[in-house]
């Protein structure tokens, strides 16, 4: 830490050359839209070796320190895993002492609190900072200006230089807070940089008559930071979405140069001393942004803007599903960000060159533009700016290459790359799960904290009957435990004794929650034709949060809430299958269910899901994993040489040639009197409720069709768990397989991700 300080310290100093620091330190800087680091008290503590000291001296004075960790509710900064990613990613960095910042938005409400009433989802404000907020640091002196609208005009400046002026403009004040994110047992930390929008105006003298306009505009411009993605059906909350994601990029952008400028660094050495990433596509307007930094107020010609931009920026993809590969109306970007627009329709009228000087075929051209049928394509723009891409497994970046992005990789072969996602094994295997840590360490030795590959030496423990025991008798430890948190914070009785099969994950269509409820509707039906028919136990657990504007997603919670009530009420079938659907899905719930789960279900249609680093926590804790071939899951299986993976359902490339071909749910359904009886009960409902609107959509009888094609793979579905079911019942050789899973784990630490992306993608300087 000193080293670091002095550093910095130094290098503000007019009399100190900057030949005094022999090798640039280059910092990350990590934009991202969401960011869920969970509850920072009990992660501190644990970083520091101080959680057992702390949990020693509040004992003594009668204090529970999980009443202590309680009171702290979970940031609101994200919804899925794309959050909880950049939050393991700086977690390792931290810990492996590469210094990073990631910059978000300091989001007032975060997305929603979600709860169930009367089986439905449904929302509530998310106020996150009255506890959570206690570990954010207001930096005043980093506060800069971010303009909207207006009018963009030009003239020569003295030096010759073309110079702009803004008029009109809607001028917004990004002001800042810090969070401190800590390592393990490391010597520096990382920083979380939050952003919250106010108004410049606010603190001004009106006249009476003006008043109510500027609280308007004051109210206008707070939410830019009020709510995580905003709903984009009505123009104006397109408008706010797309505010809020220029919003982030301009005062990330303008803090850079600015930390940049205050260490007394040139800025022409700019790319010597800063990466700058784009998770996903909502920051791609970073681009555009330091363009016009670097051109309107440093006077860099455009080849040379262009040129320090393409070294600092690399692209994380990680997803192929449209929403995520934006594409904003052109007139909006040009009305809310004129400047920024005049430099992308430059920056796409120089690519088009390029490629025309290339050969490419015209209508390849329109297919790789930046601007193109009156749209901003922000994939597209981030590819042709970044130095690198990666995808996130290799199946994923396979398809980036092959498939969405194959015209872009033909030109730019170099660029593309693969960085497979990993977590951080201290949070979610050390820290949530110390029964199992305490266990493998006393097998293995060492500080598992420091290295995850560690745990390839369980392998010399597979045939030892009494360590096996050990890993089944932890895991129904964990389920007890978890089941205890389940009775008090939801009033559900679940019995440990079951097997516990758990998907939890954002509700979308593509993730197949329905594909998940088919099939306990196929035991249901089962059950009632035989009360006595030979089905294994089995506790479904659900969890995740469908956006508030999404009607299939919260149709989805609605039947299986409705399927849990129909089974909770047939006293036989109840005791043999329960399902549970977890409330307002978060970090801390994760690290509660994590050690819980035995059957970890990965079961998106195969080409859809990116990476699914759920199914690595779960996997790492002990679960063994129901999945299609997608995402990470074939390099997990691959690692445990496909032992007890259990992979079911169409390949990407049949996904891809059964839409070619014609898919034809009818067929399906007509061949299989078990999909009859599912369809059937659908039909005439659960709990009082008919979902033919669902039996509809899978059988593509109505306009919402089901585009991930539940039907298509539901036979080998049931037939993989029967598979399951039959290694479930022989305890041993189930724990051995479960040994097996966790010893191959540690590949999949955020650890060995963050050095391949430091190798390979950001070229950081480690900290010493």
């Amino acid at each position: 830490m000193d080293e670091l300080f002095n550093i910095r310290w130094n290098s503000k100093r007019p009399d100190v050359p900057r030949s005094a620091v022999k090798k640039p330190i280059k910092t990350l800087h990590y934009l991202t839209i969401e960011f869920l680091p969970g509850r920072t008290l009990k992660n501190t503590l644990f970083n520091l070796g101080w959680h057992d000291i702390f949990a020693q001296a509040l004992k003594q004075k009668g204090i529970d320190i999980n009443k202590i960790f309680d009171v702290e509710a979970d940031a609101g900064l994200g919804n899925g895993g794309m959050g909880r990613l950049a939050a393991c990613f700086m977690d390792s960095l931290a810990t492996l002492n590469y210094p990073a910042t990631a910059h978000c938005i300091k989001y007032d409400y975060g997305l929603f609190q979600q709860r169930i009433i009367d089986g439905q989802q449904a929302e509530f404000l998310d106020e996150w900072q009255n506890t959570g907020g206690a570990w954010l640091t207001a930096r005043p002196d980093e506060a800069v200006t971010v303009r909207f609208h207006g009018n963009v005009g030009s003239y020569k400046g003295p030096d010759g230089n073309l110079k702009f002026n803004y008029e009109g403009c809607q001028e917004v004040e990004a002001f800042p807070f810090d969070m401190m994110l800590s390592g393990y047992d490391s010597h520096i930390v990382s920083n979380l940089k939050l952003w919250s929008a106010k108004s410049k105006s606010s603190a001004k003298r009106v006249n009476y008559g003006e008043y109510s306009n500027r609280v308007n505009e004051a109210k206008e411009i707070e939410d830019i930071s009020s709510v995580l993605y905003p709903s984009i059906e009505q123009a104006s909350g397109r408008t706010l979405r797309f505010k809020q994601q220029y919003f982030l990029v301009s005062a990330s952008m303008q803090n850079v140069i600015n930390v940049h400028l205050h260490k007394g660094r040139d800025i022409n050495d700019l790319s010597s001393f800063v990466a700058i990433h784009i998770n996903d596509t909502h920051p791609t307007m970073c681009v555009p942004e330091l363009m016009r930094i670097l051109m309107d107020e440093h006077s860099f010609s455009w080849d040379d803007a262009w040129n320090t931009i393409t070294k600092c920026v690399s692209y994380t993809n990680h997803t192929v599903m449209a929403e995520a590969l934006e594409v904003w109306d052109a007139d909006l970007v040009m009305r809310v960000v004129p400047r920024i627009y005049q430099i992308i329709s430059e920056i796409d009228r120089r690519f088009r060159e390029y490629l025309t000087k290339l050969k490419k075929e015209p209508k390849i051209i329109e297919h790789m533009a930046i601007i193109s049928n009156n749209s901003v394509r922000m994939a597209n723009l981030a590819i042709h700016a970044s130095h690198k891409i990666n995808g996130v497994s290799k199946v994923h970046s396979q398809i980036l290459k092959e498939r969405l992005f194959k015209h872009f990789a033909e030109i730019y072969p170099d660029r593309f790359i693969n960085v497979t996602n990993g977590i951080t094994h201290r949070r979610w295997l050390a820290e949530c799960n110390p029964r199992l840590t305490e266990f493998i360490t006393k097998l293995i030795g060492g500080d598992l904290c420091k290295d995850a590959q560690a745990m390839e030496e369980l392998c010399r423990f597979l045939d030892d009957t009494n360590s096996i025991k050990k890993i089944n008798e932890i895991k129904l430890e964990n389920k007890k435990d978890f089941a205890e948190w389940l009775k008090i914070h939801q009033g559900i009785t679940i019995n440990p004794e079951s097997r516990f099969d758990v998907l939890v994950k954002r509700i979308h269509e593509y993730k197949r929650q329905l594909l998940n409820v088919l099939r306990i509707i196929y035991l249901y039906n089962e059950l009632k034709n035989n009360p006595k028919a030979d089905i294994l136990p089995q506790t479904f657990i659900f969890a995740g949060k469908a956006a508030s504007n999404y009607i299939m997603a919260k149709r989805i919670i609605k039947l299986i809430n409705q399927v849990a009530a129909e089974i909770e009420k047939d006293k036989v079938i109840s005791k043999i299958i329960k399902v549970v659907f977890v409330e307002n899905y978060s970090v801390t719930i994760a690290e509660k269910l994590m050690p819980a789960t035995e059957v970890s279900q990965q079961i998106s249609l195969a080409g859809q899901e990116a990476s699914g680093t759920g199914n690595m926590k779960a996997v790492m804790n002990g679960a063994l994993m129901m999945c299609t071939y997608d995402g990470a899951n074939a390099e997990i299986a691959h690692l445990r040489c496909n032992d007890g993976t259990f992979t079911f359902g169409l390949s990407p490339f049949e996904v891809e040639r059964t839409w070619r071909d014609g898919y034809n749910p009818i067929d399906i359904y007509n061949s299989n009197k078990d999909i009859v009886g599912v369809i059937d009960a659908l039909n005439n409902g659960f709990n009082g409720e008919s979902f033919k609107d669902i039996a509809s959509y899978l059988l593509n009888t109505c306009t919402n069709k089901d585009n991930y094609m539940c039907l298509a793979d539901f036979e080998e579905f049931i037939e993989a768990h029967k598979k399951m079911d039959a290694l479930y019942r022989k305890p041993l050789e189930w724990g051995k397989v479960v040994m097996r899973n966790i010893s191959k784990m540690g590949y999949f630490s955020a650890d060995r991700a963050i050095l391949d992306y430091v190798k390979n993608v950001w070229h950081l300087t480690k900290l010493k």
